[in-house]
């Protein structure tokens, strides 16, 4: 796990919000792949989340429409209308500031890859 993933987790001014597609995005492969830490660590940030956003048609048909205005893909489109459900702050994502879901406006996207931040002074 980087740096800048650890320090997003790891600080305490922050409150962690996931939804059941994060898990179903980041423990498989690594548990398919024996890295035993790695979904451990990422199951015990799961469990401590201030909050889940649950699956609802409500989230996949509002998802939809994110992914049409920003050529999402079904998964990023579904994490970004999870933090609008959730009134995040800013929604962090391991994708590289150059992809589609660092182009969502109506939450502030910041890139842990890179260094970078996803227009991170952008105005919203």
């Amino acid at each position: 796990m980087s740096a800048a993933a650890m320090g997003i987790l790891g600080d305490d001014t922050r409150s962690l919000v996931v939804s059941e597609f994060v898990e179903l995005e980041v423990l498989p492969k690594s548990t398919y792949n024996h890295r035993n830490e790695e979904p451990q660590f990422m199951q015990e940030a799961i469990n401590a989340a201030a909050d889940n956003v649950s699956w609802s048609s409500n989230l996949t048909t509002q998802a939809m429409e994110l992914a049409k205005r920003h050529g999402l893909s079904a998964v990023d489109a579904i994490h970004a209308n999870a933090a609008l459900i959730a009134a995040v702050d800013e929604l962090a994502t391991g994708e590289r500031p150059t992809k589609s879901l660092c182009r969502v406006t109506e939450v502030k996207v910041v890139s842990i890859r890179d260094g970078g931040a996803a227009d991170a002074h952008r105005e919203r």
